[in-house]
C-alpha cells in the first residue's frame, strides 16, 4: 500500500505512540508474574522495549537521520572503507589484529544539538561533508576478536543501527559469529552488503564459487530477493589511485548509495520499516504468550471432578472388607436404634429386660450414647484397619493424577505443583472421619422418615403401641359390659371374663410392637450401602471445595494476565495500522529487507 508520504508532524506522532507503547510493555514485564511464560519471549520484548524507546527518542528529536554501522570480522577492510569514503585517515588500520578495538562514529557537525546514543560518542570525529549530513558512519569493533570487550562493545552499538553495512571479503562473508549476528538482526534492521578486497576475487572461478556470487545466493536463500550488494576495492580508492581499481568496482556506486540515493524520504521509510519490524516482532511474542495462558481449565475441571467421584469410589471399596466383618455389630446397633423408637407398656418392659442384659441401653439418654459410642468405635476401628500408609498413599496419589491430569490439559505443571502438594498433606483420617461420621449421622435422621405412602404407614405403625392396645382392650370391656347389663339373656359374670378386657389389649399390643419393630431398618448391608452413596456424595463435594479453589485462582490469575497482553498487544496492533497508512514502499528500501512470508 503506498500513500502520498509521510505527514509533516506524523514522525512526532508516530514517538508519542511509541514512547507510550513501550512504557505499557515495560510496565507489564515488571509485573510479578505467577504464570511461567517463555523466559526467551519476555527477554525479547524487553529488548523490544529498548529499541522502541530508541526509535522513540529519534523521531522526537525531529532532525532525520540514520546510524549507519560497518560489521565485519577482522581483516575485512572496515576501517579502510571508513577512510575512504571520508577522504581522510579518521579510522585505525594496520596488520596487527584485531585492527579495530574501539568505535569510530563519523558525525556531520550539524548533528551536535541532537540527543546522539552516548556509546558513539565515546571516540567521534566530526566533520562538515554536506553530502553525509544526516548519516552517522561507525566503525565497530571487529565482530569474530577473541576480546570480549570488542565483542561487548559492537553488541552495544547495533541496537542503534538504523543501517547495517556487512563488510566481506574474500575469506570472510560468511562466517559463524557474524552469520549469527546478521541473523539475529535481520528481522528489524536495514542491510546492505560490501565484498572489500575485489581484486583478490577476480578469477576465483577456477577454484570454486565465486565469493560475491556464493554469497548473494546465501542472502536469497535468507528472504533477500534482491540483496544491495557492492564490490569495492577501498585500499585503492584511499591511496589516491582508482585508476588500478580491477573491473567491476562499485566504490562510485556505494558512494553515491550513500550521499544521493539514500534521501529523507528514504531514511524516514527506513525508519518506519526499523520500527514496523520490531512492532510486528511484539506482536509475535505478544501472540505467543497469549497462547501459552490457553490451558482449558473448563476441561481440567470436568477432568478433576471424575477422578474425585473415582478416589471417593475407590476408598469405599476398600472399606468393604471392613463393613463384611463388622455386620453382626452393625445390626446390633440397627436393633437397638428400631426398638428405641417404638414406643408403648410393651417396648419399655422389653427395654428393661435388655438394660438387664447390656447395661446403659434402658432409657433413650442411655441408649442415644451408646449408639453413637458404637458408631463412633465403628469409624475408627475402620480408619485403623485401613492404616496410615494407605491414607498417606491415597493423598500422594490423588496429587499425582490431579496434577498429571492438569498438565496433559495444558495447565504448566509449576502452577499447581506446590499448591497440590500442600493439599495433599491433609490430615486424610480425620478427613474421612468426618464424612463417615457426617454419612452416618445423616442416614440416622432421614432413614427412619420415609417418604410419599410409605411415610404415613410407618406413622400409624408407630402409632399403634400403647395405643391401639387400650382401644381393642376398651373394645372388650364393652362387650363384656354390653352382656351384663343389656342382654337379654342371663349372664353369670366369672373370672374367665377378665378375658374380653386382658386378651385383645395384651394381643393388639404385642401385634402392634411386633408390626412397628419388624418394619424398621434390619439389613446391615442396607444401612452399608446408604453410608457408602451419603460417603460418595459428601467426600466428592469436600474434596472439590478443597481443590476447585485453586483452578478458581488460576483461572482468575490467567484471565488478568491475558487481559493485560491483549491491551498491549491492541496498542501495537493500533501503532501498525497507523504505520500502513503512512507506509511507502521504495523498491530501493526494500531491498534492504529479508521479505518473510508474511511480507512476500
Amino acid at each position: 500500500m503506498s500513500g502520498n508520504g509521510l505527514e509533516r508532524d506524523f514522525p512526532r506522532h508516530l514517538a508519542k505512540n511509541l514512547e507510550q507503547l513501550a512504557q505499557s510493555l515495560d510496565a507489564w514485564l515488571k509485573q510479578e508474574h505467577s504464570w511461567p511464560f517463555d523466559p526467551g519471549r519476555l527477554h525479547c520484548l524487553q529488548d523490544a522495549t529498548d529499541d522502541l524507546n530508541r526509535e522513540a527518542r529519534k523521531l522526537a528529536a525531529g532532525k532525520v537521520y540514520v546510524i549507519l554501522v560497518l560489521m565485519g570480522g577482522t581483516g575485512v577492510g572496515k576501517s579502510t572503507l571508513l577512510n575512504a569514503l571520508a577522504g581522510e585517515s579518521i579510522a585505525q588500520t594496520g596488520i596487527l589484529r584485531p585492527t579495530t578495538r574501539q568505535l569510530t562514529a563519523y558525525i556531520h557537525k550539524a548533528l551536535k544539538g541532537e540527543s546522539l546514543p552516548p556509546v558513539i560518542l565515546d571516540h567521534s570525529v566530526w566533520h562538515e561533508q554536506d553530502s553525509l549530513a544526516n548519516k552517522i558512519i561507525v566503525d565497530a569493533p571487529d565482530l569474530d576478536s577473541r576480546e570480549l570487550d570488542n565483542y561487548r562493545r559492537l553488541q552495544q552499538i547495533l541496537p542503534y543501527a538504523d543501517i547495517i553495512l556487512y563488510i566481506g571479503s574474500q575469506e570472510k562473508y560468511h562466517d559463524q559469529v557474524g552469520w549469527e549476528l546478521f541473523r539475529q538482526y535481520s528481522t528489524h534492521k536495514a542491510f546492505a552488503f560490501v565484498l572489500n578486497r575485489w581484486d583478490e576475487c577476480i578469477g576465483r572461478e577456477q577454484t570454486g564459487a565465486r565469493p560475491d556470487l556464493d554469497w548473494l545466493h546465501d542472502l536469497q536463500r535468507e528472504g533477500y530477493k534482491n540483496p544491495l550488494l557492492f564490490r569495492v576495492c577501498a585500499r585503492f580508492w584511499i591511496d589516491q589511485v582508482p585508476h588500478e581499481c580491477p573491473a567491476g568496482d562499485q566504490f562510485q556506486e556505494l558512494r553515491r548509495w550513500l550521499e544521493a540515493e539514500l534521501g529523507e524520504k528514504e531514511l524516514l521509510a527506513i525508519r518506519q520499516t526499523n520500527v514496523e519490524s520490531i512492532l510486528r516482532q511484539c506482536q509475535e511474542h505478544l501472540d505467543s504468550l497469549i497462547s501459552s495462558l490457553a490451558a482449558n481449565l473448563d476441561r481440567t475441571k470436568r477432568s478433576w471432578e471424575t477422578i474425585l467421584q473415582e478416589a471417593a469410589e475407590q476408598f469405599l471399596k476398600r472399606c468393604d472388607l471392613f463393613f463384611e466383618s463388622r455386620q453382626q455389630q452393625i445390626g446390633d446397633v440397627l436393633r437397638l436404634e428400631a426398638f428405641r423408637r417404638v414406643s408403648g407398656w410393651l417396648a419399655r418392659t422389653i427395654g428393661w429386660f435388655r438394660n438387664w442384659r447390656t447395661p446403659g441401653t434402658a432409657s433413650n439418654a442411655e441408649g442415644e450414647t451408646y449408639i453413637r459410642t458404637r458408631l463412633v468405635d465403628l469409624v475408627t476401628e475402620l480408619l485403623a484397619d485401613l492404616g496410615d500408609s494407605y491414607l498417606r498413599h491415597f493423598g500422594e496419589h490423588l496429587t499425582n493424577r490431579l496434577l498429571a491430569e492438569a498438565v496433559n490439559c495444558g495447565v504448566p505443571a509449576i502452577l499447581l505443583d506446590g499448591q497440590l502438594r500442600q493439599i495433599g498433606e491433609t490430615d486424610w483420617r480425620g478427613f474421612w472421619h468426618e464424612q463417615i461420621w457426617d454419612a452416618l449421622l445423616h442416614w440416622r435422621q432421614t432413614a427412619w422418615q420415609p417418604h410419599g405412602w410409605r411415610r404415613w404407614l410407618y406413622s400409624i405403625i408407630n402409632w399403634m403401641p400403647g395405643r391401639l392396645s387400650w382401644l381393642a382392650g376398651f373394645a372388650g370391656l364393652s362387650v363384656l359390659l354390653y352382656r351384663m347389663f343389656f342382654s337379654t339373656a342371663p349372664y353369670s359374670p366369672g373370672f374367665s371374663d377378665a378375658l374380653y378386657f386382658l386378651v385383645p389389649y395384651f394381643l393388639v399390643e404385642g401385634v402392634s410392637y411386633f408390626l412397628a419393630y419388624r418394619l424398621s431398618l434390619h439389613d446391615p448391608n442396607e444401612l452399608i450401602q446408604a453410608t457408602y452413596q451419603n460417603v460418595q456424595a459428601r467426600a466428592k463435594e469436600k474434596l472439590w471445595q478443597m481443590y476447585s479453589a485453586l483452578l478458581e485462582q488460576l483461572r482468575q490469575e490467567r484471565d488478568r494476565e491475558r487481559e493485560a497482553l491483549e491491551d498491549v498487544r491492541k496498542q501495537v496492533r493500533d501503532v501498525l495500522k497507523s504505520l500502513e497508512r503512512k507506509r511507502q514502499v521504495i523498491t530501493s528500501v526494500k531491498r534492504l529487507y529479508a521479505q518473510t512470508e508474511n511480507q512476500a
